[in-house]
């Protein structure tokens, strides 16, 4: 059975006239193919219906996101981002949301994030407040954190911009240079290149502030290796790297952490990560294995020489590590 129908590509040049017309799903004039139900009901059995296909286009809307194959980017309709400023508009500093108020707005973000990817760590916040409703009434209503409303912030910026959005890149090459990071909460971060080893020594005291702790430490050692590896020029690369903590790895593939402190870390990561145009991957070791376990507890690593570089620390590391001295 052959399907036979008025073609409607626009750019087909006898479009106007509908005199032009598909033969097995092809137009004999301009070469537009349509996707038929009557293809994948009949031949293949899948439920498809014609008012939900469109015309092959270079850019075309797809749940609920402006997909661009000639700019090679997605990114969220206008339309939408008036929709979303617009619930963000109440959430001040010192307002008060009831669980619902809170609830649909994460769920606005958490679509947000499948297209704009760095708000993924922009999310636990908001998750946070909306478990502190557990046991009270759900028209209560009560004022969030700081941590909350800078977040929320970060999403008003970005929708904003007249591009909120992200770039659909091909792979980077990736780098065969060996990273292993790791941390040590009686010493201080090991790191080892290739064949060089170097470390920071964390401050006493670092663990007495609030949501600091060995989790923070290991998080820490995946920024110190990032910012080592650009000081040392890698930039527009792909590297993998190395760590014994699952919970800090599970965290940086998803884009998220639920502890505080090392969330701010995380974030700092990914923004590291986009300025240098870095792409990270992560492989898991038993801490046994791990070949930046000696430095973290300030010794050397065997089998490798002492890296001379100096690295420089931004102000929320340098008040907790040190460089050590050559």
């Amino acid at each position: 059975m052959v399907r036979t129908e008025v073609c409607r590509e626009r750019k087909c040049p006898l479009w106007v006239s509908k005199k032009h017309v598909i033969t097995k799903g092809r137009c004999v004039r301009c070469g537009y193919m349509k996707v038929s139900s009557l293809y994948f009901n009949t031949n293949l059995g899948w439920p498809w219906k014609d008012a939900k296909t469109r015309p092959f286009n270079a850019q075309f809307k797809y749940l609920g996101f402006i997909w661009s194959l000639s700019d090679k980017t997605v990114a969220i309709p206008p339309e939408k981002k008036e929709k979303y400023l617009s619930r963000l508009a109440p959430w001040t500093r010192n307002a008060s949301f009831t669980l619902i108020d809170a609830q649909k707005t994460l769920g606005t973000l958490v679509h947000c994030a499948l297209a704009v990817p760095d708000g993924r760590s922009r999310l636990p916040a908001l998750a946070r407040f909306i478990s502190s409703f557990y046991g009270k009434s759900p028209f209560s209503r009560w004022v969030p954190n700081a941590t909350v409303i800078t977040d929320i912030l970060w999403w008003r910026e970005k929708l904003l911009l007249s591009f909120c959005g992200s770039s659909l890149s091909p792979p980077l090459a990736s780098s065969d240079t060996s990273i292993w990071v790791d941390a040590s909460s009686s010493w201080g971060i090991g790191l080892v290149i290739d064949e060089e080893w170097s470390h920071w020594k964390l401050r006493d005291g670092w663990d007495s502030f609030p949501g600091q702790h060995i989790g923070w430490a290991e998080m820490v050692a995946i920024e110190i290796g990032l910012l080592f590896v650009i000081q040392r020029g890698f930039h527009d690369i792909r590297l993998t790297f190395r760590s014994d903590n699952m919970g800090v790895i599970d965290g940086l593939t998803s884009g998220k952490s639920y502890g505080v402190k090392q969330n701010i870390v995380l974030q700092h990561i990914v923004s590291t990560m986009r300025s240098q145009n870095i792409l990270l991957d992560f492989v898991y070791v038993p801490s046994k294995n791990n070949l930046a376990d000696p430095p973290s507890q300030g010794l050397p690593s065997p089998g490798h020489k002492r890296a001379l570089d100096v690295l420089s620390l931004h102000s929320s590391l340098s008040r907790f590590i040190d460089n050590v001295p050559i």
